[in-house]
């Protein structure tokens, strides 16, 4: 009963990370080169696909914090150190991804969107990463 349980948990945390971040990526898709001119249905389905990518980072997180403090429902606990944990491994993937990305000139951004002197990454993918894993969790 406690496997199926745990299952159930990754399956839910991994369609809300997957709404939540699809909802995100449509709406900083004016952000980025290009998406504006694109139809409708290929900027979804990149959008799509982006928040599958994201849905997968934010459970490989929870993942790695369930393996380490061996409590598959860590999350129900307040633990602060889990859920920093947490959100440190899943915005360090996001933020490496996105960092990758732009250096390969995967994507890049409009003029509009504000970015980090330091890291050159915009504003939104960093404000997603801050904000998304926590929301997925308390969903």
């Amino acid at each position: 009963m406690r496997q199926r349980s745990r299952h159930d948990l990754v399956l839910k945390l991994a369609i809300y990370a997957l709404f939540l971040d699809f909802a995100w990526e449509m709406l900083q898709g004016s952000y980025f080169v290009g998406m504006v001119e694109l139809p409708w249905w290929v900027a979804t389905w990149m959008c799509l696909r982006a928040s599958i990518g994201d849905a997968v980072m934010v459970v490989l997180a929870y993942l790695a914090v369930a393996a380490t403090t061996r409590d598959p429902q860590w999350t129900l606990q307040n633990r602060v150190p889990s859920h920093l944990a947490f959100f440190g491994l899943a915005a360090l993937q996001a933020l490496a991804l996105e960092w990758i990305s732009i250096e390969l000139h995967r994507w890049s951004y409009v003029p509009a969107m504000p970015v980090d002197p330091v890291l050159g990454l915009g504003l939104a993918p960093i404000l997603q990463w801050i904000g998304m894993p926590f929301l997925s969790l308390w969903v």
